[in-house]
């Protein structure tokens, strides 16, 4: 796993919470560790940046639809707003084959599309699970990307019918009782992640 906060994202933190820190050039260190890891036998990397994309909020206003209810293409990203956004400008800045696949965070937005030929995916407000499926070719010791999958990010239960123990999302029932998540005897307790300001 590689790390990394966005430079752009580093500049909207007060200055006493980073005090000490030197925030470098992402796609510089994301080749350093990604060579080191490789040379130490890595055979699968995994990259964390904060740094969210928008690829939801304008197909879901050319469908006229919820942004929660978008469905992607993986293929397609046109409707990816890459415009001055510190993700795409550090994907396009590094080498292909540098990382196997991105997670980011940082946006209200799915994604679950290839850019710049990396996988990327980011949950949608903590409500989803995003995930893919990579095929590792032990032949050659590498992740082989023609059979890579990005799947629909899968929307996350917190309540369900009495019931039925079917999942309810949203909206209004007039003659079902709703019941929350337990786990383990013990209600889930869903608490939104903070902000930064």
């Amino acid at each position: 796993f590689i790390g990394i906060i966005s430079p752009k994202l580093a500049e909207k933190v007060p200055d006493e919470n980073i005090n000490g820190l030197y925030i470098q050039n992402a796609a510089k260190k994301i080749i350093v560790h990604a060579k080191e890891l490789r040379r130490s036998g890595v055979e699968v990397i995994v990259l964390l940046m904060n740094a969210g994309l928008d690829c939801t909020s304008m197909l879901a206003h050319e469908k006229q639809i919820s942004e929660s209810k978008v469905n992607f293409d993986p293929n397609n990203s046109n409707y990816c707003d890459t415009n001055n956004n510190s993700l795409f400008e550090t994907l396009q800045q590094i080498p292909p084959r540098t990382v196997d696949v991105v997670f980011t965070s940082g946006k209200e937005s799915k994604v679950a599309n290839f850019l710049n030929e990396y996988p990327v995916l980011q949950n949608y407000n903590g409500d989803y699970l995003a995930w893919v499926e990579l095929y590792f070719d032990k032949k050659h010791n590498a992740i082989d990307r023609s059979m890579t999958k990005i799947h629909q990010p899968i929307q996350l239960c917190h309540n369900f019918l009495k019931e039925s123990q079917d999942c309810f999302i949203e909206g209004e029932l007039s003659d079902q009782e709703v019941m929350p998540a337990f786990l383990f005897g013990k209600k889930i307790q869903i608490r939104d992640l903070p902000r930064l300001k």
